[in-house]
C-alpha cells in the first residue's frame, strides 16, 4: 500500500499514536559560500541564495544572499545544547559561518517561518507567474554532487530557480518559476525539472522523494516528434540526455544512454521515468499486482504506471 498513491485500494480507518512535545528545542542557522560546501552538512534544512533573495524580498528581511542551512536540535535541554556546539563545530569545518542559534520561544518561531513560507515567498520574485514544483531523492553521499550539479543548470536557465532541501534524507526540491502563457519557458521548466531527475537516476536515486509520481513523473518528459537519425542526439542534449546509441526494435524507438540501462521512447518523444528507474520487469510487475487487487480498475485510474506497460 505503501507509495502505491491510491492506485491499491482505500484507507477507511487510521489510528493515531500522538507523541509528546519535546523537553527542549533549539533552532540554528548558519551561512555558506556555495551550495555544495551547504549540501555536504547533513541532518537539516537547506535553502539556496536565490531562495534567500525571494524571502528577503516577500518578508523586507535582510539576510545573507547565500547557501543557508536551519537546524533544529531536540531532546533535554543540556542534551540539545551539546548537540547545537557540537554542530556548529561542524559546520566550521565546512567552511560555513555566521552560525547562530535561538532558545527563546518566539525568536525559535520567527526563525522558522523563514522556511515554512518559503514557496509564497518565491513568488515575490517574479509576480504573476506560476511554479513548477518538483523533487528529487538520492543517496547521501551524492547528495551535494546532486544539487551541485543541477544547480549548474538551474542558475544557467533564463527562468528564477529555487533550491530547498531537506538534506538529511537526501531529497532536495526545487522550484522553478515561469510565465504560464510563454510556452518557450513552460518548455524550458520542463527541461530543467527532466535534467534533475535524470541527474539523479544516474547517481542511484529516484524520480521523485516526497512528490509522488501521479501522472507528471509517470511519462516523463515530452521532447517532442523526433526524427531518429544524426539530429535525435543533439535533441537529447538540449533535455540533458547523453545518449550512446539511438535504434529502432519491433517497430519501437530505444535510446542507450551513457549512464543507465536502455528504455523506450514512444513515437511522439515521451521518456518514461519509472523505467528508467526500474526497468519494464519491475512495471509489469506492478501492473499484475494493480489488476488483481484492482481489476475493475476503479482506484485513483490513471497514475503510478505508465500507459505503455503491458502485461
Amino acid at each position: 500500500m505503501i507509495g502505491s498513491e491510491g492506485t491499491l485500494g482505500v484507507i477507511t480507518e487510521v489510528t493515531l499514536r500522538l507523541q509528546k512535545l519535546p523537553q527542549y528545542s533549539v533552532v540554528a542557522m548558519c551561512n555558506f559560500p556555495t551550495i555544495k560546501d551547504a549540501a555536504d552538512v547533513s541532518r537539516v534544512e537547506l535553502l539556496d541564495e536565490v531562495q534567500i533573495k525571494a524571502i528577503n524580498i516577500a518578508n523586507g528581511k535582510h539576510l545573507p544572499e547565500v547557501p543557508t542551512l536551519m537546524f533544529e536540535f531536540i531532546g533535554t535541554e543540556a542534551y540539545s545544547r551539546e548537540q547545537t556546539l557540537s554542530v556548529q563545530k561542524i559546520v566550521g569545518e565546512h567552511n560555513g559561518s555566521d552560525f547562530v542559534f535561538v532558545e527563546d520561544p518566539e525568536a525559535k518561531k520567527e526563525l522558522w517561518r523563514i522556511r515554512k513560507e518559503a514557496l509564497w515567498a518565491c513568488f515575490a520574485m517574479e509576480p504573476g507567474f506560476e511554479a513548477m514544483i518538483t523533487d528529487v531523492c538520492v543517496p547521501l553521499s551524492h547528495l551535494a554532487e546532486c544539487i551541485s550539479l543541477s544547480k549548474k543548470e538551474l542558475d544557467a536557465s533564463p527562468l528564477v530557480c529555487m533550491v530547498i532541501a531537506h538534506a538529511g534524507d537526501g531529497n532536495f526540491h526545487t522550484v522553478i518559476l515561469f510565465d504560464p502563457n510563454n510556452e518557450d519557458q513552460r518548455h524550458e521548466a520542463e527541461r530543467l525539472n527532466h535534467f534533475m531527475v535524470h541527474t539523479a537516476l544516474s547517481m542511484e536515486g529516484t524520480c521523485t522523494g516526497e512528490h509522488g509520481v501521479g501522472t507528471g513523473k509517470m511519462k516523463g518528459v515530452y521532447v517532442g516528434p523526433m526524427v531518429f537519425d544524426g539530429t535525435c542526439a543533439s535533441t537529447l542534449q538540449s533535455f540533458g540526455i547523453l545518449c550512446i546509441k539511438i535504434y529502432r526494435a519491433s517497430g519501437k524507438s530505444f535510446i542507450s544512454l551513457l549512464i543507465s540501462s536502455t528504455f523506450l521512447v514512444d513515437d511522439n518523444g515521451c521518456f518514461f521515468y519509472l523505467e528508467e528507474e526500474l526497468g519494464m520487469g519491475a512495471l509489469r510487475t506492478m501492473k499484475r499486482v494493480k489488476a488483481a487487487l484492482d481489476p475493475n480498475n476503479i482506484m485513483n485510474p490513471g497514475k503510478l504506471i505508465p500507459p505503455h506497460v503491458c502485461l
